[in-house]
Protein backbone atom coordinates (compact mmCIF):
# COMPACT_ATOMS: atom_id res chain seq x y z
CA UNK A 1 0.00 0.00 0.00
CA UNK A 2 1.03 3.74 -0.73
CA UNK A 3 1.80 6.33 1.26
CA UNK A 4 0.79 8.48 -1.51
CA UNK A 5 -2.92 8.58 -1.94
CA UNK A 6 -4.41 10.28 -5.16
CA UNK A 7 -6.98 13.02 -3.40
CA UNK A 8 -10.33 12.24 -4.66
CA UNK A 9 -11.95 14.34 -6.84
CA UNK A 10 -15.59 15.30 -6.19
CA UNK A 11 -17.33 15.67 -9.62
CA UNK A 12 -16.46 12.19 -10.18
CA UNK A 13 -17.56 10.91 -6.75
CA UNK A 14 -20.86 12.35 -7.93
CA UNK A 15 -20.71 11.34 -11.36
CA UNK A 16 -19.98 7.43 -9.92
CA UNK A 17 -22.89 7.60 -8.00
CA UNK A 18 -25.35 9.31 -10.13
CA UNK A 19 -24.35 6.47 -12.63
CA UNK A 20 -24.73 3.56 -9.60
CA UNK A 21 -27.68 4.79 -8.96
CA UNK A 22 -29.11 4.79 -12.63
CA UNK A 23 -27.98 1.28 -12.16
CA UNK A 24 -30.01 0.74 -9.19
CA UNK A 25 -33.36 1.95 -10.30
CA UNK A 26 -33.41 -0.36 -13.07
CA UNK A 27 -32.37 -3.66 -10.95
CA UNK A 28 -35.47 -5.45 -9.98
CA UNK A 29 -37.17 -4.82 -6.81
CA UNK A 30 -36.00 -5.64 -3.60
CA UNK A 31 -32.58 -6.16 -4.86
CA UNK A 32 -30.95 -2.97 -3.78
CA UNK A 33 -28.97 -2.32 -0.83
CA UNK A 34 -30.58 0.59 0.80
CA UNK A 35 -27.55 1.76 3.02
CA UNK A 36 -25.59 1.97 -0.42
CA UNK A 37 -28.67 3.66 -1.72
CA UNK A 38 -28.87 5.99 0.76
CA UNK A 39 -25.19 7.06 0.97
CA UNK A 40 -25.15 7.57 -2.97
CA UNK A 41 -28.19 9.82 -3.03
CA UNK A 42 -26.66 11.99 0.05
CA UNK A 43 -23.56 12.03 -2.26
CA UNK A 44 -25.88 13.31 -5.01
CA UNK A 45 -27.54 15.75 -2.63
CA UNK A 46 -24.88 17.08 -1.40
CA UNK A 47 -23.06 17.73 -4.74
CA UNK A 48 -26.32 19.53 -5.80
CA UNK A 49 -26.66 21.73 -2.62
CA UNK A 50 -22.78 23.00 -2.62
CA UNK A 51 -23.17 24.22 -6.25
CA UNK A 52 -26.98 25.93 -5.20
CA UNK A 53 -24.86 27.49 -2.70
CA UNK A 54 -22.28 28.89 -4.96
CA UNK A 55 -24.35 29.75 -7.63
CA UNK A 56 -26.52 31.37 -4.70
CA UNK A 57 -23.42 33.10 -3.79
CA UNK A 58 -23.52 31.76 -0.45
CA UNK A 59 -20.97 30.16 -0.50
CA UNK A 60 -17.42 30.85 -1.99
CA UNK A 61 -16.56 29.24 -5.36
CA UNK A 62 -13.86 25.98 -4.03
CA UNK A 63 -14.80 26.42 -0.29
CA UNK A 64 -15.13 22.73 1.33
CA UNK A 65 -16.34 22.24 4.98
CA UNK A 66 -12.87 20.38 5.96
Amino acid sequence: MSDTAEPTDPHHDYLAAVRRLSEMAAAPPGTVDQLEFDMLLAVVEAWRQQHADEAEGTLMPGASDG
